[in-house]
């Protein structure tokens, strides 16, 4: 976001990526910008605009037989397994590493649009983790890469 006091573009800190290590982050935007290094900040607005489920991507990948469509299916399906890992632990556990308090197994169903089972409990199944909505926000930032699809 762009801070009026400072005149230059700061970290969005309630971003996940920025929330790791936020001194971090302030360093990169400040540097990149002294520097007139360009920049591309893709919104995660933009990824839940074109929501994707995993069992479409799923269907994707076997269809055209891509190793990109292969890498994107399976790094989400072992994304999404291990948030919901995380989810399930007591907020004052460490293994839930710098998840906020907010992200919880309820956020976790709204956000992903599935529904769990009560029965089922923290064990993960087929049949919600093919239907859970995922938002893609790796694959626009790699085809923002790509001068003819920047626009």
């Amino acid at each position: 976001s762009y801070s009026e006091a400072s005149e230059r573009l700061e970290p969005d800190e309630t971003a996940y990526n920025n929330n790791c290590d936020p001194a971090a982050a302030r360093m990169v935007y400040l540097e990149c910008q002294k520097l007139n290094i360009p920049t591309t900040t893709i919104s995660r607005s933009a990824a839940y605009d074109c929501p994707f489920t995993i069992n479409n991507l799923n269907n994707l990948r076997l269809k055209c037989n891509h190793l990109l469509a292969s890498e994107i299916y399976e790094g989400n399906s072992k994304a999404i397994l291990t948030l919901w890992n995380k989810v399930n632990l007591p907020v004052w556990n460490p293994g839930r590493g710098r998840l906020p308090p907010r992200c919880d197994k309820d956020w976790f169903c709204k956000f992903f649009r599935v529904t769990i089972d009560d029965e089922e409990g923290p064990r993960a199944t087929d049949s919600w983790l093919r239907s859970a909505t995922i938002y893609l926000y790796d694959a626009l930032a790699t085809l923002n890469c790509v001068e003819a699809y920047q626009e």
